[in-house]
C-alpha cells in the first residue's frame, strides 16, 4: 500500500499545541487548546480550515483561562509550503500551526480541573454544532433545553470561568458527581446524534480531498509542496472514504410491487 500524507487537522477533544512553525501575535507558541469542532474550509485557501477550539493558556507562560476562540489551521502541512508565498495565509490573524498534545490522563475523572474544563467544553461545543447544524429541520431539538444539564453548563465554562474562576473550579471541576453526570450525558447525546456526526464527518472528509486534490493539482502544474505519490494516494484514499460515508446516509432504494 502506498504511503499517505499525515492530515493535520485535529479531531474534537484532541489537546493540541501551538508550534513555532509560523508566528501569530495572539496565539504564540506554546499555547494550548482543545478541538471543538472544524466550522468550514476557508474561502481563499485551499488547504486551510476554520475550527473552533478551547483555548485554556496563551502561548508559554500564559494563566488558566477557558475562552472559545476560532483558529485558522492547515490540513497538511509540509516544509516547501512555507517556501512559496501565498500557499498558506503566513502572517494572517489567528494561522497558527498546532502539533497534538498528549492527554493529561486516560480517565476523564483523573483530568486536573483546567483540562477537563477545557476538554468538557469542547466536547459540549461540538455537540451544541452537530444538534444545532445538522439535524433535521422541524423535529424536536436533541439539544438540552436545560441550564441545569451538564452538557448545557459545559458550553457555557468560558462565561463562568471569565466570571468567578474559583467558583467555576469547585462546581464543575472539583466535583466527581458533576463529572460523571456529564459523562453519561454527552455518550447519551452522541448516540442520539449518529446521523448528524456522520453529516459533519462528510464536511471534514470533504474538505480534506479537496486539499490533498490542490496539492496534486500546484505539484503538476506549479510547483512542489509536498511528495506527488503520497499526495495521489491519499487523494484516492479520501475519496473512498467520502463513498463509504455517502452510502451511510443514502436512503435505500425500495421496489414498486
Amino acid at each position: 500500500m502506498k504511503e499517505l500524507l499525515k492530515c493535520c487537522l485535529p479531531e474534537t477533544g484532541d489537546k493540541i499545541i501551538v508550534n513555532a512553525d509560523v508566528k501569530d501575535t495572539t496565539f504564540t507558541p506554546g499555547t494550548l487548546a482543545y478541538m471543538a469542532h472544524m466550522n468550514e474550509p476557508d474561502n481563499d485557501y485551499q488547504d486551510v480550515v476554520r475550527v473552533r477550539a478551547v483555548v485554556i493558556r496563551r502561548g508559554k507562560t500564559g494563566m488558566d483561562r477557558i475562552n472559545v476562540n476560532s483558529l485558522s489551521l492547515p490540513i497538511f502541512r509540509d516544509p516547501r509550503m512555507l517556501e512559496h508565498e501565498n500557499y498558506l495565509p503566513v502572517g494572517r490573524k489567528y494561522y497558527v500551526h498546532v502539533d497534538k498534545e498528549k492527554m493529561p490522563s486516560a480517565h476523564v475523572l483523573d483530568m486536573d480541573d483546567i483540562n477537563f474544563l477545557g476538554w468538557a467544553c469542547a466536547r459540549a461545543l461540538y455537540m451544541n454544532y452537530l444538534t444545532t447544524t445538522f439535524a433535521k429541520k422541524n423535529i424536536t431539538s436533541l439539544w438540552p433545553n436545560s441550564n441545569k444539564d451538564p452538557v448545557v453548563a459545559a458550553a457555557r465554562f468560558t462565561e463562568y470561568f471569565e466570571s468567578d474562576p474559583k467558583a467555576t473550579i469547585e462546581k464543575f471541576a472539583a466535583n466527581v458527581a458533576f463529572r460523571e453526570q456529564f459523562i453519561a450525558k454527552i455518550r447519551t447525546l452522541e448516540c442520539a446524534s449518529a446521523k448528524a456526526a456522520i453529516l459533519y464527518h462528510k464536511r471534514v472528509e470533504s474538505a480534506i480531498l479537496n486539499s490533498a486534490k490542490f496539492m496534486v493539482y500546484t505539484n503538476d502544474k506549479y510547483f512542489v509542496v509536498t511528495d506527488k505519490e503520497e499526495a495521489k494516494a491519499t487523494v484516492t484514499n479520501y475519496e473512498k472514504r467520502l463513498q463509504w460515508l455517502d452510502k451511510m446516509t443514502m436512503k435505500p432504494v425500495t421496489k414498486n410491487k
